[in-house]
């Protein structure tokens, strides 16, 4: 449900602006830049892989990285963003060991972001 909405913002607005660079009178440069995706997470256990399995496709044509924020689960969120990690470069972690609230993790993911774009 969550991870359906996030995958469906992200390819809407990639989809929007890669539709704005065709209608523009200058050359694209449509993947000429880092895009940062940050996702903040609170017991997501058994979410994780069916999310990247719909989110990396998408984002495949692109330099990117995804930075998850896990937001002091209880589960094994952190656990399954860790082996994602070790399998795909691009995947970052940053997990705090109690909940923070939605807001102070996107923070701390904008804090750590290295792309030139960031979409939440």
């Amino acid at each position: 449900p969550r991870n359906t909405y996030i995958c469906f913002l992200l390819e809407a607005r990639l989809f929007v602006y890669n539709e704005a660079m065709r209608n523009a009178t200058q050359t694209p440069r449509e993947k000429d830049f880092l895009l940062t995706v940050l996702i903040p997470v609170f017991n997501e256990e058994g979410n994780i892989e069916p999310l990247l399995d719909r989110l990396l496709p998408i984002l495949k044509p692109y330099k990117h990285e995804v930075i998850f924020i896990n937001d002091g689960s209880r589960d094994s969120t952190s656990h399954d963003i860790t082996q994602a990690c070790v399998h795909t470069k691009n995947i970052k972690l940053i997990s705090f060991v109690r909940n923070f609230g939605h807001q102070t993790a996107l923070t701390a993911g904008y804090a750590h972001a290295q792309g030139d774009r960031s979409e939440e």
